[in-house]
């Protein structure tokens, strides 16, 4: 239901049936109709959980053929059956009278209820709108606990939310949309009942604070009990919600209440925090996004994450490698949906390059003398640079699937000499400005690629790709994901739920989130100690000594520094993943993996004596410079590196 709530008819979003949010209904009753000489039956479903806003405030635009409550129903008496996943129905053969089916289907949902996900449908022949099932989930039964069960949604915390929030600091219920259920009245921890008055961000649905002097009251909760009881339900394993049976209100103890605690440090404005929230609490953006992954059957490692996330803040061209099968193309595209960047929105842009590319008209069109008229590629680039450009605090994100089918410095030309520029000076020409073009309005002679675009590109390293060039990885970072064991697949936790985080992405929330330290200003070589310094140093004399044409070049110093400051900064600072911190020191041995390591590269004469020797790999130059500087980095990256050129060179004669 993402454009549920942003589209001028607040109806016209009822209509989407993804699984953004569940509901609980018992059933009412079964009815005979006819249609072509031919009985089916009709379903009656009431809801007796919370309904998303916006379908109670529009009642009256709904189906409600006599019956108190607007209902839920099926088509047919079989369709219902189907989704229940009851194959073994008597009267598909139409055996069974009317009467007897509809006593089956009594039967079946006696004392009965069910948690599904509902589908809203609107009739071609009137302005009715019905509520459906959604067809793609399953139904689950559940005994009704008493005469009149009447649930609320309920969102769960965990230990780190749960002080925040005791704190009054800002926290996100994941996954819980207040613009569907409404800001929430309780909330759950272990087995703690909170009664909290909350103060939602207006940027966001999902960010939210304690009331300062609001209340913050704690009640005992057998969540056990009331689990078996069926007073307590859960959607499913990976839910970030619950529903709780109201009359369980009168279980509970309390144990304490005490207004919130006029802080110095608490924020007071509500949007300033949304704000803070957002570049302070990097990792928790990023910690949940690996959650989410999991959720969508993905596994990435978590570090291949962050680093993703700070090769995105450091250059506008990011560029994942690695075996097929490893998920580069899912991994841009997931991320890019969990912060709110989709098609729909024209916020995302997915190109497949071609081995046919050869200049950059292909990707992005020609000026054609005849027409006057600019003819734009079927790409779709041109339009999405110029809306990127007309909605500047929007992040948007371009992925050009299988990046090097063709050689890259061909079609990418035009990109490849401003990504390096800073701000303003990044502008595209498309045709002389002095030419008549008619279609000028629609499609201008230059457009300025500002910070809110994001490249991304996938590319694989076989014998039908061509090889990067220097010039391309100097201003790009190439990540090479790692395959998660089957093992470790296996037993990763899947906490979140599949729905999408609502990420704002309309008035420059979401954009700071991508902000880097501008290269106009950054006094890049501050930002390395003096060992690194003398690393570089070594590093580079080091490969001048094998080739005149290699080595590492300021542009190289500056991008690393960038990253070191974006990786860290933004989301270290003691902040654990998997039980791994992703400190400088680790960052540094990524930066080099991922710039300086790209170049060591060619045949045997060239490269022998820095990754082999005729003894092993470790006797090598670069081995030994990497061990010589260990209380910079442990290396363990690009050891790996020098490890696997070595072995090529042996085999082929040739490292890739």
């Amino acid at each position: 239901m993402d454009d549920f709530y942003e589209n001028p008819d607040p109806l016209e979003g009822l209509l989407d049936s993804r699984e953004h949010h569940c509901c609980l209904a018992r059933f009412v009753k079964s009815e005979c109709a006819t249609s072509m000489e031919h009985f089916y039956l009709q379903c009656f479903f009431e809801p007796i959980s919370d309904e998303p806003d916006l379908v109670l405030k529009n009642e009256s635009s709904f189906w409600r053929y006599g019956l108190d409550t607007y209902p839920y129903f099926t088509i047919t008496g079989d369709a219902f059956l189907s989704l229940i996943g009851e194959k073994n129905y008597p009267f598909v053969d139409s055996e069974l009278s009317a009467a007897e089916q509809a006593k089956f289907i009594e039967e079946k949902t006696k004392n009965k209820m069910i948690l599904f996900y509902p589908f809203y449908k609107a009739s071609n022949k009137s302005n009715i709108i019905y509520k459906n099932f959604n067809k793609l989930g399953k139904v689950r039964f559940f005994d009704v606990p008493n005469t009149n069960p009447r649930y609320f949604v309920l969102p769960l915390i965990d230990s780190i939310s749960y002080q925040q929030l005791k704190d009054g600091k800002v926290i996100s219920l994941t996954s819980f949309d207040r613009s569907v259920y409404g800001a929430p009245m309780y909330l759950l921890y272990q087995n703690r009942l909170i009664s909290v008055d909350l103060t939602f961000s207006p940027h966001s649905c999902f960010n939210c604070q304690r009331k300062e002097g609001g209340k913050f009251i704690e009640f005992e909760f057998d969540e056990e009990t009331f689990r078996k009881e069926n007073l307590l339900l859960y959607p499913d394993d990976r839910s970030s919600y619950a529903f709780l049976e109201k009359t369980t209100l009168n279980q509970v103890t309390k144990i304490e209440s005490k207004p919130m605690e006029k802080e110095s440090d608490t924020i007071s404005s509500l949007e300033e925090a949304s704000v803070q929230s957002m570049e302070s609490d990097t990792a928790s953006a990023l910690n949940q996004f690996v959650e989410y992954t999991k959720a969508r059957n993905l596994y990435y490692y978590p570090d291949d994450i962050f680093n993703f996330h700070a090769c995105i803040k450091t250059g506008l061209l990011t560029i994942l490698a690695g075996m097929s099968g490893t998920g580069k193309t899912r991994l841009p595209l997931e991320y890019a949906r969990f912060f709110n960047m989709s098609e729909e929105k024209q916020t995302l842009l997915f190109v497949t390059v071609s081995p046919s590319y050869t200049e950059p008209s292909d990707v992005l069109g020609f000026y054609d003398p005849s027409s006057d008229n600019y003819i734009p590629s079927d790409t779709g680039l041109v339009s999405f640079l110029k809306h990127a450009k007309d909605n500047p605090t929007k992040m948007h994100m371009v992925i050009f699937d299988e990046m090097n089918l063709s050689r890259i410095e061909y079609w990418f030309a035009p990109f490849m000499s401003i990504l390096e520029r800073d701000g303003q000076d990044r502008v595209l020409h498309l045709y002389d400005k002095s030419l008549p073009c008619k279609n000028g309005n629609e499609f201008p002679s230059s457009i300025s690629i500002l910070d809110n675009i994001i490249f991304v590109g996938t590319i694989n390293l076989d014998e039908t790709t061509k090889e990067l060039s220097d010039r391309l990885l100097d201003r790009s970072f190439v990540i090479n994901l790692k395959k998660a064991t089957f093992d470790r697949f296996s037993g990763s936790r899947i906490l979140m739920n599949k729905n999408t985080p609502k990420y704002m992405n309309g008035r420059g929330e979401l954009k700071r989130l991508f902000k880097a330290e501008d290269r106009s200003v950054l006094d890049y070589i501050s930002v390395f100690d003096p060992k690194q310094r003398e690393f570089f140093d070594e590093f580079d004399r080091i490969l001048n000594e094998s080739d005149s044409q290699k080595g590492i070049s300021f542009r190289n110093a500056r991008n690393i520094a960038i990253y070191l400051t974006s990786a860290v900064d933004g989301f270290n600072k003691a902040n654990q993943v998997d039980g791994n911190e992703f400190s400088v020191r680790k960052a540094f041995d990524y930066a080099i993996h991922q710039t300086i390591m790209r170049k060591i590269r060619g045949p045997e004469e060239y490269i022998i004596d820095l990754v082999l020797t005729p003894d092993k790999y470790k006797d090598s130059k670069l081995y030994k410079l990497f061990d010589q500087y260990t209380e910079i980095s442990d290396f363990e990256l690009c050891k790996q590196d020098v490890k696997n050129k070595s072995f090529e060179l042996k085999r082929f004669a040739y490292a890739r």
